[in-house]
């Protein structure tokens, strides 16, 4: 079954297209051994994802780095699932104590599932 139903366009329809801009912004982050979330937008040289070029300019000069991404839509109706899956097996691994469960190996084959197109 494909629940993948992100429907951007719906959005761009009821805002219009020009008053309207996706995009994934890169964030890496780590929590260090005090348990203090330690956050670095554009860690080694990745940049946040953008679908419209004139916001570019305005978040390289920001210090955020972008880059233009034309098929942003995709990308998210494919990646924010996958990562999703990911995050939640690495939380209940750390909260176990160890390395993912069998069920939880099975929540990252669901999300690969929901991140074809």
């Amino acid at each position: 079954m494909d629940s993948n139903n992100f429907d951007p366009e719906r959005l761009l329809d009821a805002i219009w297209e020009d008053r309207c801009s996706f995009g994934m912004p890169f964030l890496q982050a780590t929590v260090d051994g005090d348990g203090k979330l330690n956050a670095k937008i554009g860690a080694a040289g990745q940049k946040s994802k953008m679908n419209h070029r004139g916001w570019l300019k305005v978040f390289n000069a920001a210090g955020l780095p972008a880059v233009f991404e034309p098929e942003m839509l995709l990308w998210l109706r494919c990646h924010v699932p996958l990562g999703a899956a990911f995050e939640s097996v690495c939380i209940a691994g750390m909260r176990r104590g160890g390395g993912a469960t069998w069920s939880a190996s099975m929540t990252i084959a669901r999300g690969m599932q929901e991140a074809s197109p």
